[in-house]
């Protein structure tokens, strides 16, 4: 089974991700590969270089890239995150037992999300205030066959999870009771 998530930044992709991995999921992200690729070149890894470092290796290898990278790696039932680029979404639904899940929340919650998260990992900050962070989240919804197409890929998934629940508890029986009976 693959389980691949698209969302939108500080909504709970990573929850999803770790709900499956506890089931027996390896988990791959396609912004771990573009991180690697930023370790072998030296490169920074904050949002903006990571975006931009991704929309480049899409131009070289192909819209789908990054998605062939972490196929190739897939070993049984696997949750790949951060997909944001409809050809690696069109690529995972090409395979066989493969499911596209979105992630979305309120832009305020997630923008607090991402704050907190921030400070408890000690991570630089992608964004200072509110309207920085809604900057950043319109850089990953372009029309560009290289870059970031989130909203296209948002509307092609086949179950989405509005992570609004207010605890991680409810959130994960939420995941439970819609992404189950697509496990079976």
């Amino acid at each position: 089974m693959l389980v691949g998530i698209v969302g939108t930044i500080g909504a709970g992709k990573g929850t999803v991700s770790d709900y499956l991995k506890d089931m027996g999921f390896q988990t791959l992200s396609l912004s771990d590969i573009i991180r690697e690729e930023a370790d072998k070149k030296g490169l920074d890894k904050d949002r903006r270089s990571m975006q931009k470092l991704g929309n480049e290796l899409r131009k070289e290898h192909g819209p789908e890239v990054l998605m062939k990278l972490a196929l190739q790696r897939v070993q049984g039932d696997c949750v790949i995150e951060s997909i944001r680029n409809p050809h690696e979404a069109s690529l995972l639904r090409q395979q066989t037992n493969a499911i596209l899940v979105g992630v979305d929340a309120d832009p305020k919650k997630r923008f607090d999300r991402v704050v907190a998260r921030e400070k408890s990992t000690g991570r630089s900050a992608d964004a200072k205030s509110f309207k920085d962070f809604i900057e950043l989240e319109a850089r990953e919804r372009t029309e560009d066959i290289y870059a970031q197409q989130l909203h296209t890929v948002l509307e092609m998934v086949d179950l989405m999870l509005m992570n609004d629940m207010g605890s991680k508890e409810l959130f994960h029986k939420d995941i439970e009771k819609k992404l189950s009976p697509h496990l079976a």
